[in-house]
């Protein structure tokens, strides 16, 4: 029982957390440079190669935005979500 209560106790810190950096991750800004801007992307390439060649030209900071990965997390947490 002890380690059920730690186990949700450190569940809810992190789904604290992720709420966190969520809210966060959503209200900064983006800073787009004015006109318009053209990329090139390499055919056949995957999420996350697709970022990292975002990030490359300028366009995101980080490449993990187009990562299978986060994707595939953000769905785990909506579906979590929807249980509640």
């Amino acid at each position: 029982m002890r380690s059920f209560k730690r186990l949700l106790t450190l569940a809810m810190l992190s789904a604290l957390l992720f709420i966190a950096w969520m809210v966060y991750f959503t209200n900064t800004p983006i800073q787009i440079k004015s006109g318009t801007q053209e990329i090139d992307l390499k055919s056949g390439s995957s999420l996350r190669s697709v970022g990292q060649q975002l990030v490359d030209q300028g366009i995101l900071r980080e490449p993990w935005s187009f990562d299978e990965g986060h994707y595939d997390l953000l769905a785990s947490e909506a579906r979590l979500a929807s249980l509640w």
